[in-house]
């Protein structure tokens, strides 16, 4: 769910949310279970502890946004499989470097995959024998920077040689909100799994607290990226609206291969997720299962 007017939620005798809209004065309520995200667009949006509580205790996560509706600060709880955190954490501490290497290699080579079939589905042709190439030259752990290499051209090849990620444009604020909601999905789904999200495979900063998070959302990107092309085919829009804006956040209802079977994103996430748990527990990379792009379908 995602609200960009300016309005106050509450919490009713009976445990629902009361959202009043300023503008209307119209009240619509919801069972903290019918939802899965709650996103706060407008700055002008009061709501107590107590209705915090009340989410956080529903599982639901809650994103708040910046001036540039790109989400900000997450708020949800960390407390959902404390029961089976203590022993993930172990897990996670006693990954040895061989398996960590064998784990980003395997992820690296799904995101080159999609990338090269985000090229494909949106006819660029010309790069796919380089895409190709680049896949199979991925080594243990990335060690030649292969991700990084390949970027570059895709971004190029998908948005044109000028295209710069870090630019202030209508491009870049679709795939960072859309980023940013795989973001969120995948670091609910670690909590839920009593999975530490600090703790990378790869991304080791100590001033992350989503380092693995960041990691696994990397074979999902080109996955967004497919998403933000369709939908900036058929838009005029100038800026990131509240129309783009809805149509983003159903990338987690967007189609893609998990072995050979179709799977919602949101899904893929799940299993992504509980895989990379056995795939700890047994020391085998082969357990780990990621997404495909679906080549020709959007």
């Amino acid at each position: 769910m995602c609200i960009e007017n300016g309005c106050s939620i509450t919490v009713t005798s009976k445990q629902t949310l009361k959202i009043r809209n300023y503008m209307t004065n119209k009240s619509k309520y919801f069972f903290p279970k019918e939802i899965e995200y709650l996103i706060l667009e407008n700055s002008k949006i009061y709501l107590s502890v107590e209705v915090l509580r009340l989410l956080v205790k529903n599982k639901v996560a809650v994103l708040i946004c910046d001036d540039k509706h790109s989400p900000l600060i997450e708020i949800s709880d960390s407390l959902f499989n404390q029961n089976d955190r203590v022993r993930s954490l172990q897990l996670q501490i006693s990954m040895g470097k061989q398996l960590k290497g064998r784990i980003w290699r395997k992820i690296i080579k799904a995101k080159v995959k999609n990338q090269e079939i985000c090229i494909k589905n949106n006819s660029v042709n010309k790069l796919t024998n380089y895409f190709e190439k680049m896949y199979k030259n991925i080594k243990y752990d990335d060690q030649e920077n292969v991700e990084a290499i390949v970027a570059r051209k895709y971004f190029e090849g998908l948005f044109g040689k000028d295209f710069n990620r870090r630019e202030d444009n209508l491009i870049n604020a679709c795939l960072n909100y859309g980023y940013a909601i795989i973001r969120s999905a995948i670091r609910k789904q670690l909590i839920i799994e009593g999975i530490e999200p600090s703790i990378g495979i790869c991304h080791q900063s100590q001033k992350n607290a989503f380092n693995l998070a960041d990691d696994l959302i990397e074979p999902f990107r080109p996955i967004l990226d497919n998403l933000v092309i369709d939908i900036l085919n058929y838009s005029d829009d100038e800026y990131l609206t509240n129309d783009l804006k809805y149509k983003l956040i159903k990338i987690l209802l967007e189609k893609c291969l998990v072995g050979n079977h179709v799977k919602y994103v949101g899904d893929a996430i799940k299993i992504e997720i509980q895989t990379l748990k056995k795939c700890m527990q047994n020391k085998n990379v082969k357990e780990l299962n990621l997404p495909q792009l679906i080549e020709g379908e959007l």
